[in-house]
């Protein structure tokens, strides 16, 4: 479909949404219908749009769209009814259609008072409008006799239509996993009856805006506290209140504290989803429910969050093979939270004095750390490759940057072809590992004990790395130079002087005596109220200790001590956040088996990539992960893909599991030792006899890999 008949379709399709009148009358339909139609012949032709207006059309117009796309697949469906199709055409029976609007009527109803919603409310809904065209379409007598399927299997179709949110994922629960075209279309459908919701439901909270601003809590609008005053509000709103979470939408205050307006609410609705939908089109539909991304030209997440949501957008974007309105949704989410990003808004700079803004400086660095295929990361590689060398001052490299190059390499993505043009990974710029003792790093540390940074700039403590910090308030706490203790210490509450510092630490030193691996992972570095957040890993043979790190505005990174942690047990809720990095991961390694992509990740993270490739049928990738040792069984290859690959049976592990954990062994050596994690069951498959399954893995001088059938 070019634009030019994208165009008309949504002009024709609209007006039919208007000639809907507010009590449904299935012939009065009919007739506007008809009369529309004669009126089309004699609409002039339309001049051709440019071609960048389809990549720029608005997000009512891709909704409208997806609803139109829906009508002509349903219609489809109907016709899939092979014992159907050889039929006579069918008779009309006049009193067979009074009896189906009196039953559609019913159904209707039925769903206005479920939502809790007048009928004026509840007609300007557009699948509701879709839905009663359908219904006029089907009973006409021309398509009765025209038609190929039964009037009932028509009617059974179309009362789909008038299905809401909870209705369609509780018909999707007892039904069999959707491959990723049904999926796609599966959104696209729930998005766009959300947002129908969501526009009645704004419209009753502007509508007495004037009484719920009452609802406040020292003086600022509190939704607690107006959800608590509901008896007191006016009805259309306690209705709004009682319905609207089952239909995943909640209230929240507008960004601008002045109102309150709709927002998902995911708690409620989407965990019914999973397990059900292929992930690339369930990824879309949690990025659609985090937006805004921008409000009134501002971000409205720091510029470091933004960053990683943008990461997040790429991935499922990417993941996509079969697009539909809710991609072309999240596209232009992307495009325009990519431009605010590094273009900033006339409200605020991404610079100040001629200079990158230490936090964009952050957020531009992000990209640059984005394993895989990534257009940000090739859009942006050159200019903060530039800036960079340049102090970050503002240079013709930024000013000359042209933001059609980054839809460019996001439509090189869409085609494959970007993976081509991508640099070389380098995890080690994203991930610090320091074994210790480390005698080039101890002498650099000696340097910074004698040679304090107020004295001589170069040893200036906003030059050390979040490990170097560590290491030196370490030696610092062995030797009792409390200066470079407390300068190295964030400062809380109790924690003012020496003494305390003492008190709190007592004798024990903040890094144990043994040698130890610290590790920091910069990609999960978070930036807030001009300050960044991070964890140094500290491992030893039985434990491991996460040390909380902040870089405060000074540059340096200081230790938070308040809440260091020894974690004796590793626990990971199997979540949205911990499947997707799981598959990120594994469609990185699919790519070529590059045995450095997992090197540094935890057990966890490859147990998940086998049970993934499990789930997927992909031998070549499980086989890959088996540990290749002589002193160990393992088929050939040929043996492998042949009768260990998948089971019939194989269940998604993702909607098996609740959580994995695991207790560090106690240990010789930093590797050549066995490790079991557990997959804990989630209530419903559990058994008086199995509550968790163990998975066995070892691990290797090249990191961790799997036994050859891991959970017997």
């Amino acid at each position: 479909m070019d634009d030019k008949q994208f165009e008309q379709q949504m002009k024709l399709l609209n007006k039919s949404y208007n000639r809907v009148p507010s009590k449904f009358n299935a012939d009065d339909v009919l007739s506007k219908i008809e009369a529309e139609n004669q009126k089309q012949h004699e609409v002039p032709v339309v001049n051709a749009v440019k071609p960048s207006k389809w990549q720029r059309v608005s997000v009512w117009a891709v909704s409208l769209a997806s609803v139109f796309l829906i009508g002509i697949l349903s219609a489809s469906f109907m016709n899939d009814h092979d014992d159907q199709k050889n039929n006579a055409a069918a008779e009309y029976d006049q009193k067979e259609i009074e009896e189906l609007k009196k039953d559609y009527q019913k159904e209707r109803e039925k769903r206005q008072k479920m939502l809790g919603l007048t009928s004026e409310q509840y007609n300007q809904m557009g699948f509701v409008k879709f839905a009663d065209i359908e219904f006029a379409r089907i009973t006409h007598p021309d398509t009765i006799k025209n038609s190929t399927v039964s009037l009932k299997v028509a009617y059974g179709e179309t009362i789909k239509y008038l299905r809401l949110p909870s209705e369609m994922v509780a018909t999707l629960q007892v039904g069999d996993q959707l491959n990723e075209e049904m999926s796609m279309l599966f959104v696209d459908e729930l998005s766009n009856r959300m947002d129908d919701l969501k526009m009645v439901y704004d419209q009753i909270l502007v509508e007495h805006k004037e009484v719920l601003n009452t609802a406040k809590m020292n003086g600022k609008l509190d939704v607690d506290y107006l959800y608590s005053k509901q008896k007191d509000l006016p009805e259309p709103v306690q209705h709004m209140i009682s319905n609207s979470s089952h239909e995943g939408i909640k209230i929240k205050v507008a960004a601008n504290q002045k109102e309150y307006v709709t927002d998902y609410q995911r708690n409620e609705l989407f965990p019914g989803l999973e397990g059900k939908l292929a992930y690339p089109a369930l990824n879309l539909l949690y990025m659609k429910s985090m937006e805004p991304f921008t409000n009134a030209g501002e971000l409205v997440y720091s510029p470091k969050e933004s960053a990683s949501i943008i990461e997040s957008m790429e991935y499922s974007l990417m993941g996509v093979k079969q697009p539909g309105g809710l991609y072309a949704v999240i596209k232009s989410y992307y495009e325009d939270l990519a431009y605010t990003l590094i273009f900033g808004s006339p409200q605020t700079a991404v610079f100040e004095n001629g200079k990158i803004k230490e936090e964009y400086q952050s957020a531009w660095n992000y990209f640059l750390s984005i394993q895989g295929t990534s257009p940000m990361k090739y859009f942006m590689k050159p200019v903060v490759d530039s800036l960079s060398a340049n102090n970050w001052e503002v240079n013709d490299t930024y000013k000359f940057l042209d933001f059609n190059r980054l839809k460019e390499a996001l439509w090189l993505a869409e085609t494959g072809e970007l993976a081509k043009l991508m640099p070389a990974e380098e995890l080690a710029d994203s991930v610090e590992v320091v074994e210790w003792p480390n005698s080039e790093l101890q002498q650099k540390i000696h340097g910074y004990l004698k040679n304090l940074g107020y004295k001589n700039p170069d040893y200036s403590l906003s030059n050390l790395s979040p490990i170097e910090s560590v290491l030196l308030f370490s030696y610092a706490q062995q030797l009792d130079i409390p200066k470079v203790m407390l300068d190295l210490a964030l400062p809380f509450q109790g924690m003012e002087s020496v003494t305390d510092l003492h008190a709190f630490l007592g004798d024990e030193n903040i890094l144990p005596e043994e040698e130890i691996t610290l590790t920091y992972d910069d990609r999960l570095t978070t930036y807030q109220n001009d300050e960044y957040f991070g964890n140094v890993e500290v491992q030893t043979k039985e434990t491991i200790k996460v040390i909380p790190v902040v870089k405060n505005r000074e540059g340096v990174w200081q230790l938070d001590l308040g809440i260091s942690v020894i974690s004796e047990n590793y626990f990971e809720p199997i979540n949205l956040h911990y499947t997707k990095r799981v598959q990120k991961i594994y469609k990185e390694f699919q790519k070529a088996y590059d045995y450095d992509i997992i090197k540094w990740e935890n057990p966890d993270i490859i147990a998940g990539i086998y049970l993934e490739a499990l789930y997927s049928g992909d031998a070549e990738t499980q086989y890959a992960l088996l540990l290749d040792d002589e002193n160990y069984s393992r088929p050939t290859r040929e043996e492998y893909i042949g009768d260990y690959s998948r089971s019939a049976d194989v269940m998604d592990w993702k909607t098996l599991y609740e959580s994995v954990e695991y207790q560090p062994e106690v240990l010789e050596d930093d590797y050549d030792h066995d490790q079991v994690i557990y997959y804990n069951l989630k209530a419903e498959y559990r058994t008086d006899n199995e509550k968790q399954k163990g998975f066995q893995l070892r691990k290797t001088s090249e990191g961790w890999r799997v036994h050859f059938m891991p959970m017997q």
